[in-house]
Order: structure tokens, then C-alpha cells, then sequence
């Protein structure tokens, strides 16, 4: 139960780069109550797509919804929160890779390794292969970003949503150097594309 999800959210990008983060586990400096959590999960996206949608609180989903959409809040240092929503196509093919990834990471494998190992399993079908697109919401005001699990805090970023294109670069979208946006994770089953919106959830 108190298993901590360390960052869903590959990477963020500040000041016009896309920066890495680290695989070091940080643990919380105060776990959210059930409420609390299911309450933040669903502020990652529009009210109408996240009240209907599954809730993860710390691994375990608490709520089955409707819509196959998935909500939970994500977490890469002891004071971050990314609330973050996956759409339906994310829900079957991606947040199973990230949940996998986790727990690989909590087991002291290298991030290097563990993308790997993901990519090994998705192979020989243990784990599912993601083939077209797909979307993750991170609109939430309430978000607190830190630049990496050791670097500075950075607080509320921008609201936006990851655009998923499996082995997706930079060089592949036609996405110059200097930009506020690019690729994380290029080249990857789970390469994304970052893309900033104009409101925040709270706002439809």
C-alpha cells in the first residue's frame, strides 16, 4: 500500500530544454490521505473525463470508472505531486510500462536498464506494445514540479498534455534546438511529445 509511484512523468521541460530525471527514490515528506489523493488525481484533467475515470492512489486502484481513462498522482521528490490523467489508449499500453518501470527502479536497477528490461518484456508479450497514439493530461493547478529529485523546485509549471508517439525524436516531428517544447524519452517505446495548453483543468 505504501508503495511510492516515482514520477510517471519522465520528464519536464524548463527553459526551453527537455531535462532527465534521475531514478533515485525519494519518499514522501507527508503522504496525502485517500481523499485527499483521489481529489488531486482528478484535478489532472478536465472534471468531465476525470470524475468518471479509474483512480491509482500510491499503485492500487481505489475507483474503477467508466470512460477507461486512469488518474493518479505521480511523485519524483519528497514535497513533488504531477497530477496526471492517461487517456484510454494510455491507460492500456502506457501506464502499464510506467507502473512496471517503478517497480524496477525501486529495486535499484539504473533507469537505462529498466527502459531496457520494458522493452525486452513488450517483446515477448509480457507487457503491452503501444502502436499508435495516445494522450496524457497534466493540467492541474495544483502541481509542484521540482527540475529533477535533487534539483530546484520549480512549482507550478504550465498546464499541458503529453502526446505519445512510440519511437517518436525530435529530428523525426521537424522540432528545432531553442524551442519550449520536444520529445522525452526519444526514440523510446514511451517517446512523448510535450505540448502546452492554455487553461488549467479547473477552468473548463
Amino acid at each position: 500500500m505504501r508503495t511510492i509511484l516515482l514520477s510517471l512523468i519522465p520528464t519536464i521541460v524548463l527553459s526551453g530544454a527537455v531535462a532527465a530525471q534521475s531514478s533515485k527514490a525519494a519518499a514522501p515528506s507527508r503522504l496525502l490521505t485517500e481523499t485527499e489523493e483521489i481529489a488531486l488525481a482528478q484535478s489532472a484533467a478536465p472534471a468531465a473525463m476525470s470524475v468518471v475515470a479509474d483512480i491509482y492512489v500510491l499503485g492500487r486502484r481505489v475507483r474503477t470508472g467508466t470512460n477507461g481513462m486512469a488518474c493518479l498522482v505521480t511523485r519524483d521528490h519528497p514535497e513533488s505531486l504531477y497530477p496526471i490523467c492517461y487517456d484510454r489508449e494510455a491507460t492500456r499500453t502506457v501506464l502499464p510500462l510506467m507502473l512496471e518501470r517503478q517497480k524496477l527502479l525501486q529495486a535499484g536497477m539504473s533507469a537505462e536498464a529498466a527502459t531496457k528490461e520494458i522493452e525486452r518484456r513488450v517483446e515477448r508479450g509480457e507487457l503491452p506494445k503501444p502502436t499508435r497514439g495516445a494522450i496524457a493530461y497534466i493540467m492541474s493547478a495544483q502541481q509542484v514540479i521540482y527540475a529533477s529529485p535533487e534539483g530546484p523546485r520549480v512549482g507550478q509549471w504550465y498546464p499541458h498534455i503529453m502526446v505519445y508517439y512510440p519511437f517518436a525524436t525530435a529530428a523525426d516531428l521537424v522540432i528545432p534546438q531553442g524551442t519550449d517544447f520536444g520529445v522525452a524519452q526519444a526514440g523510446t517505446l514511451t517517446a512523448h511529445l510535450l505540448v502546452k495548453v492554455r487553461d488549467w483543468s479547473g477552468k473548463e
